[in-house]
């Protein structure tokens, strides 16, 4: 029977596992701002009607902001927006032809990302008034 590890425990496997860097900016991670980035969006494989894989192949580590940041766009066209190269393409994104591009399932997800964004700017403003 396979060993369950702890939530502390797998951070620290992905955290090990990725030598500190952020997969999305290639820069250093304090593991304080660190977080474990799903490669291919979970809701992403309840859109193909598969089980999701192993948290082992599609977790990467990330800054807390670039993981929010990214939301569920593919690493490549986060990493093309803010100025850098693409990368190869992980196991998990060519095995679930999650290549970035333009799904429907993401529409839905996305239109609720920008309105958390909108709400979060409104309670900003409001606070500086």
């Amino acid at each position: 029977m396979p060993r369950v590890l702890k939530k502390s425990q797998r951070f620290n496997f992905v955290y090990h596992k990725y030598k500190g860097i952020c997969h999305l900016c290639d820069k250093p991670v304090p593991r304080d701002k660190a977080d474990r980035d799903h490669i291919v969006p979970r809701a992403y494989f309840k859109h193909i009607g598969v089980n999701r894989p192993g948290w082992r192949i599609n977790t990467a580590l990330a800054h807390k902001y670039c993981n929010f940041a990214r939301g569920i766009r593919s690493v490549n066209d986060y990493r093309i927006s803010i100025g850098l190269e693409p990368k190869m393409l992980s196991e998990i994104e060519l095995r679930f032809n999650f290549l970035g591009t333009d799904d429907n399932w993401k529409v839905k997800v996305y239109h609720h990302q920008l309105a958390i964004v909108d709400q979060l700017h409104e309670i900003e403003n409001d606070n500086t008034s």
